[in-house]
């Protein structure tokens, strides 16, 4: 096996560490999708090493999968590890919110770090209200900060692994960005999920409409919740979305495709196949660029109606009727909701026929120009 990649998507494996996200290391037998399965570490010649993980622990270093969708999303992390972690109260639950990370720098900095983390973690609670019902009591945040690392992140059901090729900095704020946008998905993504995103198909490509939802207005709340929490600056903040407007506005791919279209493009962009030069700078925008402006036109628009609107109340909403109990969505409940929470079926009908346009989806009649 060639695993010389180690990030939120392929392998990395040396002396130092092993690195595994699953589908890069093991191979899928076909019809085989709901046998359990059961992982093995020897790690006699290392005994410094430890094992982080969302996987099941059965004993010593002994983990099990119910099936091979939870294994193929069960990230793994095998070397020196430094951890942290804390509790997190939720409906009458406490989970352990766990920080397991390899990297170059003091405890000092790891503490400071854990502390913009956990501001984080509380910060996106608020938000939808509740955490979660984590598997086995626990949540993991597997982060890669060394030089032999490549930047990434990647959201599973109950971790996620966060790279990058720096190191921990003095003020906590490394990659804080990528943890904010990776922890939402634990909400929006893993259990406020897409009907068309399940099942998961091994065998073909799976084409989704919503990402521009799912992928995009996490992007969204990734910088608003890094500005909620202190770790960047307002003026940080509205700087980055002025980036993303100006993308959006003048890319030239919204010419081209709208953003349900620009989602379905998923299976080819980011980094899904081999990165060949292509035309995509002027045909296509991302879903995740596309939707965090039409995240930031909708929390605008709700702010303007009467009744003290957010996104956050639309967000929710969607958590307590199809994420809390895990009921897969369509771009039809997504309009259904905004009509119940706003009292509007008009406006919530004008909001997703932009949506749906082919092309020059009008995202300047998505905002209320009493604003813009």
């Amino acid at each position: 096996m060639y695993a010389n990649r180690a990030d939120g998507t392929y392998a990395g494996v040396d002396n130092r560490k092993l690195h595994l996200n699953m589908p890069a290391v093991f191979i899928y037998g076909v019809g085989l999708e709901h046998r359990p399965v059961l992982l093995s570490f020897k790690l006699e010649n290392h005994p410094d090493w430890q094992v982080a993980t969302q996987l099941e622990r059965l004993d010593g270093n002994r983990f099990r999968a119910p099936n091979y969708y939870y294994f193929f999303d069960s990230p793994t992390m095998v070397g020196e590890i430094d951890r942290r972690s804390w509790q997190s109260s939720s409906d009458g639950r406490k989970y352990t919110i766990e920080i397991a990370l390899m990297h170059e720098g003091t405890d000092e900095q790891l503490d400071k770090y854990a502390e913009n983390v956990k501001a984080i973690v509380e910060e996106e609670k608020a938000i939808f209200g509740e955490l979660p019902q984590f598997d086995f009591g626990k949540y993991t945040f597997l982060l890669s900060f060394n030089p032999w690392v490549d930047g990434d992140g990647m959201e599973h059901r109950n971790s996620t692994v966060c790279s990058g090729d720096g190191e921990l900095s003095d003020d906590g704020k490394a990659m804080t960005g990528v943890i904010a946008h990776e922890f939402f998905h634990a909400w929006n993504v893993e259990r406020l999920r897409p009907r068309s995103l399940e099942p998961f198909d091994f065998d073909k490509p799976n084409m989704s409409d919503e990402l521009w939802f799912a992928e995009g207005f996490t992007s969204y709340y990734d910088d608003l919740v890094l500005c909620r929490t202190g770790i960047i600056s307002q003026e940080d903040y509205l700087n980055a979305l002025s980036n993303g407007v100006n993308q959006v506005w003048n890319g030239p791919g919204r010419r081209h495709r709208g953003p349900i279209e620009m989602s379905r493009h998923a299976p080819y962009v980011d980094a899904a196949v081999y990165i060949d030069p292509v035309n995509y700078a002027n045909t296509f925008i991302s879903y995740y660029t596309y939707g965090n402006v039409l995240g930031l036109c909708l929390d605008l628009s709700l702010r303007n109606r009467k009744g003290d609107l957010s996104l956050d109340d639309y967000m929710r909403y969607l958590w307590q009727h199809f994420g809390r109990n895990e009921i897969p969505y369509t771009v039809a409940d997504l309009e259904a909701a905004l009509a119940e929470v706003t009292g509007d079926k008009s406006f919530a009908a004008d909001f997703l026929t932009a949506i749906s346009a082919a092309a020059n989806c009008p995202i300047s009649k998505i905002c209320l120009p009493k604003w813009a």
